[in-house]
């Protein structure tokens, strides 16, 4: 995609050679497709199997990086987690390192097999990957002569 996205801006933007020609074009599709093509096989053998949820054990750990367990799930969607931001909020569940990317499809399965479909379940809300920083760090050893004062404004 990104090929043929450059050979479009160079054709459009007529730069002499760079014009793309029907020879590279047609490369860039033939390899697009080839790519897409391999990208549906990889999700399809990815995918989450009918069933392969319903059977995940109570104290099958499925948050790896906040060890959150399917019981902690269950137990949240008890006390009243609708969605699975609300199970974040609960169990901490998709706030580790990966930020959802290893246990998001199983909680966003778990939770759906509750309120009935996937799009009621939700997906997670992105958050920036922050930490805690001093405010020595941001601010940085100063002078009270360092900071300069404006000219008052005329009257």
């Amino acid at each position: 995609a990104g090929a043929l996205a450059g050979l479009a801006a160079a054709t459009d933007a007529e730069c002499g050679e760079a014009t793309a020609t029907t020879a590279q074009v047609r490369q860039a599709l033939d390899e697009a497709r080839r790519l897409t093509r391999f990208s549906h096989a990889i999700a399809g053998m990815l995918a989450l199997r009918p069933g392969q949820i319903a059977d995940i054990p109570p104290d099958t750990i499925v948050c790896r990086c906040e060890d959150v367990t399917r019981a902690e799930i269950e137990a949240a969607l008890d006390d009243g987690a609708g969605d699975v931001n609300q199970l974040k909020h609960f169990t901490r569940c998709g706030m580790g390192p990966c930020q959802g990317r290893m246990c998001g499809d199983v909680v966003g399965e778990l939770v759906a097999m509750r309120t009935g479909s996937r799009e009621t379940a939700g997906a997670w809300t992105p958050r920036a990957p922050l930490r805690p920083v001093a405010l020595a760090d941001l601010v940085g050893s100063f002078d009270y002569d360092d900071i300069p004062i404006p000219e008052p404004a005329p009257l």
